[in-house]
């Protein structure tokens, strides 16, 4: 048993700020800043010397930030209690910053054609970051301690311990055994959600990237994402499997 440390924030939802163990490198572990950050560099570099490889990356983080832009607004900001100040500064980075690059994107959106590197790489990035999560979430599980203060019947505050089991997460409907900040205990429930996480983690990006090529007439390779993944996993396969030799026939005469 481990008492709850201070800089933990505990909420109804169980939720353990991941800062505590990083510091001040905690920023650079979240989505949106990761992709605000790669992004800047990016566009900043193919102002200055344009090239197909810089836009692919260019389409990538587009993408990316667009996740940001509709996770953030559909999934965690009914959970916060936002002011006008952390309003405006929030918006910054999760609607504004996206928006920008979208504007960006369909006005260079003629200027290179999207390859097989600009389709794949959002999906691939979107499931890394979402495997590292998982990893750190189910590497640090284990059972914390939280006081908790509620008013007796005489209404003088009790001091009492709340027991329960999670690990940390860097966004809070990150948390594996309480995704999209389920609270129930219906285990099935649960299985449901993570799964539509998972899935969501594959697709969205994939479907975000072919609405940017239909709607803006942004020229791309014919590729296909299940295709691709079917390929992969031939390939897999023909690495691994030994085939087996095939018995020669006789041929004798009768």
């Amino acid at each position: 048993m481990i008492n709850n440390r201070q800089e933990f924030v505990v909420d109804k939802f169980y939720f353990i700020s991941f800062s505590n163990y990083f510091q001040n490198f905690s920023v650079f572990f979240y989505l949106t800043y990761q992709s605000n950050l790669i992004y800047g560099l990016v566009l900043f570099s193919f102002v200055l010397s344009p090239s197909r490889l810089k836009f692919q990356f260019l389409f990538v983080f587009t993408v990316i930030l667009t996740i940001v832009l509709i996770v953030f607004w559909t999934v965690i900001a009914w959970n916060l209690h936002m002011d006008i100040t952390f309003l405006l500064k929030t918006s910054t980075v999760h609607f504004f910053h996206p928006v920008f690059s979208i504007l960006v994107l369909f006005w260079f959106r003629k200027e290179f054609m999207v390859n097989h590197l600009g389709l794949s790489l959002a999906v691939i990035y979107s499931v890394c970051y979402y495997l590292f999560c998982l990893l750190l979430y189910f590497f640090t599980i284990r059972q914390w301690i939280s006081p908790e203060f509620k008013a007796n019947n005489e209404n003088i505050p009790e001091k009492r311990s709340v027991f329960f089991y999670t690990g940390l997460t860097i966004y809070p409907f990150l948390n594996f055994l309480h995704p999209f900040f389920y609270s129930g205990d219906n285990h099935s429930m649960v299985i449901l959600l993570n799964l539509l996480m998972s899935f969501s983690v594959v697709l969205l990006p994939y479907w975000i990237s072919l609405f940017y090529i239909n709607v803006f007439g942004i020229k791309a390779l014919n590729w296909s994402f299940f295709a691709w993944i079917k390929s992969l996993f031939i390939r897999f396969k023909n690495f691994f499997w030994v085939a087996k030799p095939k018995k020669e026939e006789n041929f004798g005469e009768k």
